[in-house]
């Protein structure tokens, strides 16, 4: 639990609680947004990240670019594609989610992002030459 020194108006200090520390209660708004990040995160990234990982995995292991477990055949080299890439898709819709949070207008969340407050997920900038 992460707690800041605040001054009073007589001088003294008392420690309260971040905007977003662990005692923070969700708005209505904000679960929905929590749970459509969710799935769609899951949907549209994590599943189709794992079977295109998955099936390039297998299609090197048939080829001969990747070797066989002499057990368990490729199933562990094609079951760690799919779990990396399960959590690759997951971290690359953040910046997504992040962008609804900051969109909502009465979001004590939302609010904390704009500010600053809170960690930004920046993407990274294309640079011309």
């Amino acid at each position: 639990m992460s707690t800041t020194a605040r001054y009073t108006q007589e001088g003294t200090h008392k420690v309260t609680q971040d905007p977003m520390g662990s005692s923070y209660i969700p708005t209505t708004e904000e679960k929905r947004v929590f749970k459509e990040c969710a799935q769609e995160s899951f949907w549209y990234r994590s599943v189709p990240f794992s079977v295109l990982s998955m099936g390039l995995t297998q299609a090197l292991v048939v080829r001969g670019a990747l070797t066989l477990h002499p057990k368990f055949g490729s199933i562990p080299k094609v079951v760690f594609a799919g779990v990396c890439a399960y959590f690759a898709g997951k971290i690359s819709y953040m910046r997504t989610c992040q962008e609804k949070f900051q969109s909502l207008e009465n979001s004590p969340l939302g609010e904390a992002l704009r500010k600053g407050l809170l960690p930004q997920i920046q993407r990274p900038s294309v640079r011309d030459e």
